[in-house]
């Protein structure tokens, strides 16, 4: 027994020895790595968290990259070139934003005014949210700014691409304007004069604006005649918004969808199409009617059948087309827009039943006219006016411009070069002339006559015929109708009752001092 309990205690604390031993161990390889632990996420955690943003997976919506555009002769008007830029992300800048942005002034040009916009955006954006702070960098900025970035807090430089137009000088011979002053030696874009940059193109209208211009950053501006721009370079121009939307057509040209007739596109029997027509998804052309050359037709466009358009027009989605309708050649018309519906009319029989008038005078459209989205021109009938056109159908000139939802009622004519803002309604047999301007929301009541170069304020009712280069303005109260119209005859003695009032005042005033003096 003595020898036994020797062993056993000899096993026992050699077990113990060992298990001293191992967690020993184990609390000394947890201590280590609690402290390594705590050098990582404590003592480094500054430098490891900007390593682990720099290997993060970013999201960035990237624009397609765009094709080049070339004139007749092969050279570019339009192409892509790299665009090197700045950003910055404010949390990550530990002393504060605008000491990074001092340190970087240093490196890269960083005017006063970008300084305030980024100051702005960061107020009001999230911390994390990346700022642009500077665009179409040299590259010897871009590269300077890359030997420095290890210490520069929160700053990232990028590179993308953006468009280039290699316009200088040459912008003036494409636009047909004349040039004053250096112009820059290629134009990157274009911008109001608040946001646009050195290589970038803007406008100004008149000297209204002058203080706007004399802050501009803009590289080159289209002016009218005579205005002073000081030492900026400039192209001179009679109506400069006009020749600043021609530089938009020919620097951002729209997108095209692939030409031809897609598949599932419905062609009646007896169509004429001319070269080049686009016919888009689901797109339904009804027998007989004929569409022009290079005239687009986007997906979901109903043609009834008859129809006739022109050529190089370019009708959006969700257009109907009704029977009757002949449009000229360069015509837009907008999403949902309905041309030749029928018209809001109905003829009573001797008990007062009401029974349709059918329209059946289609709708005339010109050259060169434009009608908004979800805007309503109806079908006419041979009971209207012709108003010396062929036939008695609504008839809207050459040059016409319709915004959206637009309401002209059955036989009506628009005259050449007018404008109908959005929300105007014209009800049927209304005459209107040559370059009026409609303002939003007037209306018209039927048979009336509104003449050239007239000009009718918004939500405005009118009632009577208005005379050529009339302006008008007003809004008619909600009274009943024979009192309104006394009301209206009223008016017309108001200048002629207060000459009169006040007659009668100064009349009573003298006979007040006569009574005192008694």
């Amino acid at each position: 027994m003595p020898i036994f309990d020797a062993k056993e205690k000899n096993r026992h604390a050699m077990f113990s020895r060992r298990a001293l031993i191992l967690s020993g161990g184990m609390g000394a390889v947890f201590a280590v790595l609690t402290a390594r632990l705590y050098q990582l996420q404590i003592v480094d955690g500054s430098l490891y968290l900007m390593r682990a943003e720099n290997n993060r997976i970013s999201d960035r919506l990237l624009a397609p990259p765009r094709g080049r555009i070339l004139d007749r002769f092969g050279v570019v008007l339009a192409s892509n070139r790299r665009n090197y830029r700045t950003l910055i992300v404010p949390e990550q800048t530990s002393a504060g934003l605008a000491p990074a942005l001092d340190r970087l002034a240093g490196i890269i040009p960083l005017s006063g005014q970008n300084r305030a916009r980024i100051l702005k955006e960061a107020s009001a954006n999230r911390p994390f949210v990346p700022i642009v702070v500077a665009e179409n960098l040299a590259w010897e900025d871009f590269a300077r700014l890359n030997l420095d970035l290890p210490y520069l807090e929160g700053v990232q430089p990028d590179i993308g691409e953006t468009r280039d137009y290699p316009f200088g000088e040459e912008l003036s011979h494409v636009l047909g304007l004349p040039l004053e002053g250096d112009a820059p030696l290629e134009i990157t874009g274009l911008a109001s004069l608040v946001d646009a940059g050195p290589s970038e193109l803007s406008f100004v209208e008149g000297s209204r604006y002058a203080r706007v211009l004399a802050s501009s950053r803009a590289g080159l501006v289209i002016a009218p005649l005579g205005l002073d721009v000081g030492s900026r370079a400039c192209l001179r121009s009679r109506a400069p918004y006009f020749d600043f939307a021609r530089a938009i057509a020919l620097l951002l040209p729209r997108s095209t969808a692939a030409s031809g007739i897609h598949p599932t596109a419905v062609v009646g029997a007896n169509v004429t199409l001319g070269p080049d027509v686009t016919l888009g998804a689901y797109a339904v052309v009804g027998d007989g009617c004929s569409i022009g050359a290079r005239t687009r037709l986007h997906p979901h466009v109903t043609v009834y059948p008859g129809v006739v358009i022109g050529s190089d027009c370019e009708i959006h989605s969700g257009v109907a087309l009704r029977e009757g309708v002949r449009m000229g050649d360069r015509v837009v018309l907008h999403n949902g827009a309905v041309i030749g519906s029928e018209g809001f009319g109905f003829a009573h029989d001797a008990t007062g039943a009401r029974a349709r008038v059918p329209h059946r005078c289609g709708v005339i459209i010109e050259d060169d006219v434009e009608i908004g989205a979800n805007s309503t021109i109806d079908a006419s009938h041979p009971g209207h006016e012709k108003h010396g056109q062929e036939s008695a159908g609504t008839h809207i000139s050459r040059g016409v411009k319709i915004d959206n939802q637009v309401q002209v009622g059955h036989g009506c004519f628009v005259g050449e070069h007018s404008t109908l803002c959005a929300q105007v309604g014209l009800a049927g047999s209304t005459w209107i002339g040559r370059q009026v301007y409609m303002l939003g929301q007037a209306g018209a009541k039927g048979h009336v006559r509104i003449g050239d170069r007239s000009v009718i304020g918004g939500a405005t009712g009118v009632t009577a015929d208005v005379p050529d280069g009339a302006q008008i303005l007003g809004v008619p109260p909600g009274v009943d109708r024979r009192l309104w119209g006394r009301i209206v005859v009223a008016w017309k003695r108001l200048p002629e009752l207060l000459v009169r009032v006040r007659d009668l005042e100064k009349r009573l005033g003298k006979l007040d001092g006569s009574d005192d003096e008694a």
